[in-house]
């Protein structure tokens, strides 16, 4: 469905025969991320959709803000887990709006509200998923350091980020783990 919308060097895009391939392998999928608006919000509202109809539950994005900003709730082992997705990776103009669809940005002052609302409702642990730096940079910058710690001083557990396409390194803040960028889950040969 529809067009790509950015002057983008690559735009993705998949074909919904693709969806039982990930149906039973993946319970749920982050969405804050710089191609998740590449084909508009037609698209992305369909996205939504079909991986809703396969079980497949999804966070960082939404119908509108409220919706992008909610976390992913996981109970495991007598635990209340709530995991959120923020892109902070250009361009921003996917961004979800009060009344339009889009994915979570990582404005900082919201970030710490919805790691502080997800702690007030229960979690035991809170998961930010966090998708920045830049591509094949191996060391995260500062911007990501800082954030990575207002989360923890904020009440997150873990932060884990991607995107840098390259593992970048990790830290302990006050005894929690940051995980600046996994490198990449599947990679072309």
């Amino acid at each position: 469905m529809g067009e790509p919308l950015e002057n983008k060097i690559v735009s993705f895009r998949a074909h919904p025969r693709v969806l039982p391939l990930l149906a039973g392998r993946f319970n749920a999928l982050g969405v804050a991320n710089n191609h998740s608006g590449d084909y508009g919000q037609a698209a992305f509202l369909e996205t939504l959709g079909l991986l809703a109809d396969q079980g497949i539950a999804t966070f960082g994005g939404g119908r509108q803000l409220a919706e992008a900003h909610r976390p992913l709730w996981i109970a495991r082992g007598g635990l209340l887990i709530a995991v959120l997705a923020y892109n902070e990776f250009k361009p921003r103009s996917f961004e979800a709006g009060a009344e339009w669809a889009g994915i979570a940005w990582s404005e900082d002052s919201q970030v710490v509200a919805d790691i502080r609302a997800a702690r007030t409702a229960g979690a035991d642990l809170v998961i930010p998923f966090m998708h920045w730096g830049w591509e094949r940079e191996l060391q995260p910058s500062e911007r990501q350091r800082q954030l990575a710690r207002l989360m923890i001083d904020a009440g997150a557990d873990l932060v884990v980020g991607g995107h840098p396409h390259v593992t970048q390194g990790v830290e302990y803040h006050q005894g929690k783990l940051i995980v600046y960028s996994l490198g990449n889950f599947l990679r072309r040969l």
